[in-house]
């Protein structure tokens, strides 16, 4: 039987056990169409985007269903906002999900046993676990590539522990000192901050994505750091 992980825990530990129907869903685009009088057809307009996509896992719950069914409520409603989402059928990709229909569970042999669905709203990403891995960058070699196995350009989590310059692709990112502390490099939110401490205004240039397939990297000597991918696809 398969299983699934919300919020860092696993549905097993609560009895609840999933099929997978739903896992492999994939998101919409996020695109318009505009009809034009005499015209035959329409015209598309992309909105470079993708929208949020609803999974769905059959599940049941074993006895004892009472107890069980109270862990799960608590378990699965306390989570504000998007956690983790994995499941055993995909373990190499994790979703950001939440939680957000409630249950509705249908009691079986004498109400021993539940069956019920189990959906979560998702952001449209299907983030590889391999592109959490840090790249080490050094000042010894000031330069190299990077090979993005995905479809999709990927927007990185850069740390450097100095100022300089970060080049992708030919567009640069120049970035300020932080006091002798890592600074981190978020180019989704395209904010620079150690802690709570914002240093977005600090920072000028063109905010690094990583192409499919081979990126071109360089580096101001000095600069030592790594570079978190945060690959994804569909």
């Amino acid at each position: 039987m398969h299983s699934l992980t919300f919020n860092g825990t696993n549905s097993a530990v609560y009895g609840l056990m999933v099929t997978g129907s739903g896992t492999y869903n994939a998101p919409e685009r996020d695109y318009e169409s505009i009809a034009i009088p005499g015209r035959n057809g329409e015209l598309t307009l992309d909105n470079g985007r993708f929208k949020n996509v609803r999974v769905t896992y059959p599940a049941f719950v074993r006895p004892p269903l009472a107890d069980n069914m109270r862990k799960i409520r608590a378990w699965l409603c306390s989570v504000q906002g998007y956690a983790r989402l994995t499941d055993d059928y995909d373990p190499g990709y994790f979703r950001l999900a939440r939680f957000v229909d409630g249950l509705t569970v249908e009691g079986k042999a004498m109400n021993t046993v539940g069956e019920m669905q189990i959906q979560f709203d998702c952001q449209p990403q299907r983030f590889s676990v391999d592109g959490e891995i840090g790249i080490r960058y050094f000042p010894v070699a000031r330069g190299g590539t990077i090979t993005n196995p995905e479809a999709f350009p990927a927007l990185p989590i850069i740390k450097t522990n100095r100022a300089g310059t970060i080049t992708v692709n030919g567009k640069s990112l120049t970035v300020p000192a932080a006091d002798g502390e890592v600074l981190i490099i978020d180019c989704e939110m395209q904010a620079a901050y150690v802690g709570t401490t914002s240093y977005t205004s600090l920072v000028s240039g063109e905010w690094p994505v990583l192409e499919p397939g081979e990126n071109t990297l360089s580096w101001t000597a000095g600069m030592v750091g790594e570079i978190i991918p945060r690959w994804w696809t569909v």
